[in-house]
């Protein structure tokens, strides 16, 4: 996994940086199908501190996640949050089998699990 990282508007911090590598790497690694790279931007705007993600996986969608707070440590632990929360749905949906189509809108068994019903 290749984790990269970027400081706007502010000086780059050895401290923010591992903290962010360990808060959320440990959250991909753990729940994450196959990550291939993560980039995490940090930067302040005016009195609040912004970290955005965006996370590529191997044969599926990419995730983008926002996070604001007044404390730099905050934003990161509450970007870390979120991004637990979406990779436990993710994987969930991966494990139960069943998708939602994009066209109709309805929710529908994957291929190998009809078969497994089918028989």
């Amino acid at each position: 996994m290749q984790f990269r990282t970027t400081f706007l508007h502010m000086d780059r911090s050895e401290a923010i940086e591992a903290f962010a590598a360990k808060k959320i790497g440990a959250k991909i690694e753990r729940l994450s199908q196959s990550p291939t790279s993560v980039h995490v931007t940090f930067l302040v705007e005016k009195d609040q501190h912004i970290v955005k993600l965006s996370l590529q996986e191997s044969g599926t969608d990419d995730v983008a996640l926002q996070s604001q707070n007044g404390d730099m440590y905050a934003a990161i632990n509450k970007l870390a949050d979120q991004l637990d929360k979406l990779l436990r749905r993710k994987k969930d949906k991966r494990i139960r089998g069943r998708v939602i189509d994009k066209e109709t809108k309805l929710e529908k068994f994957t291929p190998a699990v009809e078969e497994a019903i089918e028989a």
